[in-house]
């Protein structure tokens, strides 16, 4: 198996044959992984997931078997250089706990930081449950013992667990997806403003949605096999996020801390059906739906002193389709 790792293998996904090592594949199912989540498709997103910890886990295992034949070479190395070769060398253990299989969830957010590493940035992932206070809490507290401070928060997580399951939930069910969506946003913003305001600085920057201003528009779904959004709970979700930021933006601006809000619109992603992509397409004023590239230009913007005098406002990131 631990040949596995630089072998070339020919997946069969969603989108086609995806071929290359596992690492390769792994990158490649992630983002599409990432690009099906940002679009609001949890059924495509799942998929791409489930393809991505297959190969997660080949790798893990063909990583992990790799260590174990260097661990037990480096002992028996050592083992003849000592004269006690009962007794391994100390840093043996060391490397053995440091090369430990890894949960997939962990895995794949070091896959993403190793990705951006790459690149040339200063990237750690850290995990986080935004339904658990003390995730919330300890990644605050890890945070700052790592930085010192924070000088920018980017609230983007989303649970959408009842996005497509109608309004028919029983009541523990729509408290689950607030808990994350909603009741977690502001907690883990008073944590990191508290920070802020010792500063004297920060910006915040909300991940909303343009269905926090619009309902659904069922022309979009016309000639398709898709099936409108029946859950009120995101629109519901990104609309309080909206309002948020305009709350947040009057009780912190006396301490210099600003907090917007970007409502982008719908991004294309390899599942979407071609009729699916010219109906939603023309209500735009653009003429096409948002990529993964569309958001780094107003977030670099409002993470910076260009925005110095914005705060409290929505920026509508979808092609001009609210604007008709």
């Amino acid at each position: 198996m631990a040949n596995a790792v630089n072998r070339v293998f020919d997946s069969a996904g969603p989108e086609g044959k995806v071929r290359g090592t596992p690492q390769q594949i792994i990158e490649k199912y992630m983002t599409f992984f990432r690009d099906s989540q940002l679009s609001g498709d949890r059924i495509a997103a799942e998929n791409f997931q489930q393809h991505a910890e297959h190969y997660i886990r080949l790798l893990s295992e063909a990583l992990r078997e790799q260590n174990e034949k260097k661990e037990q070479q480096e002992l028996q190395a050592a083992s003849r250089k000592s004269e006690k070769p009962e007794n391994p060398p100390e840093n043996v253990t060391n490397v053995k706990d440091t090369n430990k299989k890894l949960p997939n969830e962990a895995l794949a957010e070091q896959q993403v930081a190793k990705e951006e590493v790459e690149r040339g940035y200063n990237v750690t992932a850290m995990q986080l449950d935004l339904s658990q206070d003390e995730s919330i809490e300890k990644l605050h507290s890890d945070i700052i013992t790592k930085s010192g401070k924070c000088d920018i928060l980017i609230n983007n997580a989303v649970s959408r667990e009842f996005g497509s399951a109608g309004w028919k939930n029983t009541l523990d069910d729509f408290d689950k997806s607030l808990r994350i969506n909603a009741s977690a946003l502001f907690k883990i913003t008073q944590m990191f403003a508290e920070d802020m305001k010792k500063n004297n600085s920060g910006s915040i920057i909300n991940i909303g949605s343009m269905m926090g201003t619009v309902g659904v528009e069922n022309g979009n779904y016309e000639g398709t096999d898709f099936t409108p959004a029946t859950s009120p709970l995101y629109f519901y979700e990104k609309g309080g996020m909206h309002n948020f930021t305009r709350w947040a933006a009057s009780m912190l601006g006396p301490f210099n801390i600003r907090v917007n809000c970007l409502a982008p619109g719908g991004f294309q992603v390899p599942s979407h059906p071609q009729r699916f992509v010219e109906n939603y397409s023309k209500r735009t004023q653009l003429g096409r739906m948002a990529n993964s590239s569309d958001l780094k230009g107003p977030i670099i913007f409002l993470a910076s002193d260009s925005s110095a005098y914005l705060t409290g406002t929505i920026i509508a990131v979808d092609g001009g389709y609210t604007a008709k």
